[in-house]
């Protein structure tokens, strides 16, 4: 009888897990569709496509695309976002966020989600080969539209002295800042992409959770190139 009632309520919450999944899932397929229809009509305007969707929610910074994988999503402004939806309901999934705004290496977190949504995809810059496809990231804002090379991927520790604190270095004051932030990047590198760095360099750090140990976090560094 337990285990009945017990297999019962482990099918229930299954069930509702997976519903969840399909309204947040229908929820960004309706965002992105009308992004992408905006971008595609407004390729030259001032607003890469982005005003139809700040009009709805003035949170939006920006849009954040890798082509090859599931990250295509807006990117919103404040932690708010990590429980929170576009529509500002409440949520597992989230939406991808800065704190603080566009800085000379603008943060981005999203979860990763076992759907493999979010920014899970993340996660397949452990291997060489996956990075080897898709080295570009498009980071679009109301201002600009632009094109990130990724530069470092790696694991790392959060709330530990035993990881790295990449969360303190969102904008560099002196050139030696830069350097602090890149030679420990390259430290932890998974591998060597084989580009450079220099001062001055507009960046950009994707942020997830990495579950091989507790606090984990899988980190991914790009360049602004084009």
């Amino acid at each position: 009888m337990v285990l009945a009632v017990i297999f019962a309520a482990s099918t229930f919450f299954i069930i509702q897990y997976y519903k969840t999944y399909d309204t947040e899932q229908e929820v960004f397929e309706v965002i992105a569709e009308e992004y992408e229809n905006t971008d595609n009509e407004t390729s030259n305007s001032e607003d890469n496509g982005l005003s139809a969707l700040y009009e709805q929610n003035n949170d939006l910074i920006g849009w954040i695309r890798i082509d090859g994988t599931n990250i295509n999503y807006p990117v919103m402004l404040g932690e708010y976002y990590l429980k929170h939806n576009f529509n500002k309901q409440y949520s597992d999934y989230g939406v991808p966020f800065v704190i603080g705004g566009i800085t000379d290496n603008t943060i981005i977190y999203g979860h990763n989600m076992k759907t493999r949504t979010m920014f899970y995809d993340l996660t397949r810059y452990s291997n060489s080969e996956f990075y080897k496809k898709h080295k570009y990231i498009e980071f679009s804002t109301l201002d600009s539209k632009s094109t990130y090379e990724i530069v470092y991927a790696f694991k790392t520790i959060a709330y530990s002295n035993q990881g790295f604190d990449y969360t303190k270095y969102s904008s560099f004051s002196t050139p030696d800042d830069f350097d602090i932030f890149t030679e420990k990047c390259s430290s932890l590198a998974l591998y060597d992409t084989e580009t450079n760095t220099k001062y001055g360099d507009k960046l950009i750090t994707l942020s997830t959770c990495e579950y091989s140990r507790n606090n984990g976090r899988f980190v991914v560094v790009a360049k602004e190139v084009v």
